[in-house]
């Protein structure tokens, strides 16, 4: 039988689809990025949270659906039977905001009571959608989540499945080509619909030799360095990021090209 490693990206939806009114989900959508909240607020979420995972016990498959991107995905991969991924390991991705993990812990609770014992959640440090800054310090744990984890998986025979149908579309963006990297194949359904749209691994090829004269720089930098950006100017521009000082530091690409490239080139 074969084995899978199935991430799915969480957003807020579920969330919002239990507010009031207009009112509700406009202030939920007003502290959407926040990581902690008042207590007012907090008590709301909460209580949402609670009702969602309410509505998913109590619901039939397509109420399921509905109220929910990420598990409409996972019943599309599982042709309807949630049974079917018991023996799989399963991994949440949210947001590091407090409606993010709550989110994805209804959504964790409800697999767990469906028998799937073999699923987390990960919420990268800091990463939110508020700033560019923000979401791009949150990449950069991913990233690191995903070469520390994944490769792992796949050494020991599970096809890494990348579920791509819920989430906010920032996040869906770039993982969609982390997953060119990592993932056999990326899945997705399209709004109102229950149609799995498979994407397979694509053979994507990283030609090393641009970066192999800097390899030692950017080591350095893949760990926090910052370096002077003439230094390394003849490195490809996608893969730095670069101040109005001057200084340069490893861009998300360029962390992910270099942890599909390092083991080779410091061997070397």
């Amino acid at each position: 039988m074969e084995r899978r490693f199935v991430l799915s990206t969480v957003g807020i939806s579920l969330l919002l689809r239990m507010a009031r009114d207009n009112e509700e989900r406009s202030n939920l959508n007003q502290i959407s990025n926040e990581k902690e909240l008042p207590d007012e607020y907090r008590l709301l979420v909460d209580t949402l949270s609670e009702q969602a995972l309410n509505a998913l016990k109590q619901g039939n498959v397509d109420d399921r659906r509905r109220l929910s991107a990420e598990l409409n995905g996972l019943y599309a991969l599982y042709a309807g039977d949630l049974s079917k991924a018991q023996n799989d390991f399963h991994w949440l991705i949210s947001t590091d905001t407090y409606l993010g993990r709550r989110a994805a812990s209804v959504v964790e609770r409800f697999l767990r009571e469906q028998g799937i014992a073999q699923v987390s959640t990960y919420a990268p440090s800091g990463l939110s959608t508020a700033s560019p800054e923000t979401f791009s310090q949150g990449m950069q744990h991913l990233l690191k989540w995903c070469e520390d984890n994944i490769p792992g998986y796949k050494e020991s025979g599970y096809r890494i499945i990348f579920n791509l149908t819920g989430g906010f579309k920032s996040l869906q963006g770039h993982l969609n080509i982390i997953g060119m990297f990592y993932a056999d194949e990326i899945v997705y359904i399209f709004e109102g619909s229950t149609a799995l749209l498979r994407i397979p691994r694509l053979p994507i090829r990283v030609d090393p030799e641009p970066i192999r004269t800097y390899a030692a720089q950017i080591a350095m930098m893949s760990v926090g360095q910052v370096l002077p950006y003439e230094q390394i100017s003849a490195l490809p521009e996608g893969l730095l990021e670069v101040d109005s000082g001057g200084i340069a530091t490893i861009s998300d690409w360029g962390q992910l090209i270099w942890n599909r490239l390092k083991g080779d080139l410091l061997q070397q």
